[in-house]
């Protein structure tokens, strides 16, 4: 953790929190996940899944996945910074977006689940607005496989 700088907290989860942090002037996304409360809810498991889908996934829509470390407390992963953050920002309330635009989320969102179940063989079972990240060319990025 020593060699990197926090720049700000992006967001947080149910078992921690993700972090810009810079890295000999490389920004990524730090998603640092809690041991204990992990183990408590007995989700280690799905942690473990999540970082085996992230580091085989060779799709645009995820997140690149560079490595993993842990210290006593914490896991780490180490993952491509998306600097729009997630697609929740982006929906007004009681508005919505521009059909145009929901036409082409939603056909990425297909072409994203097909490669999920047909290439990964897995099923999302939390596909939401905050975990549908929007990339630097504007592409959906998925992020929180579990």
């Amino acid at each position: 953790m020593k060699d990197f700088q926090l720049v700000r907290d992006l967001g947080s989860g149910s078992y921690g929190v993700v972090s810009l942090v810079n890295l000999h002037g490389n920004y990524y996304a730090l998603k640092q996940v809690n041991k204990q409360k992990v183990i408590q809810v007995d989700k280690v498991s799905n942690v473990h899944f999540e970082r085996d889908v992230l580091s085989a996934a060779s799709n645009p829509y995820f997140p690149d996945f560079n490595f993993t470390f842990q210290d006593k407390q914490s896991l780490f992963f180490v993952m491509e910074y998306i600097p729009h953050g997630a697609l929740r920002k982006y929906i007004p309330k009681n508005i919505g977006l521009p059909i145009e635009l929901v036409r082409a989320y939603g056909a990425q969102l297909v072409v994203y689940l097909e490669y999920l179940h047909s290439e990964l063989e897995v099923c999302h079972r939390d596909l939401k607005p905050g975990n549908i990240m929007i990339g630097s060319n504007l592409y959906l990025k998925i992020v929180s496989i579990t």
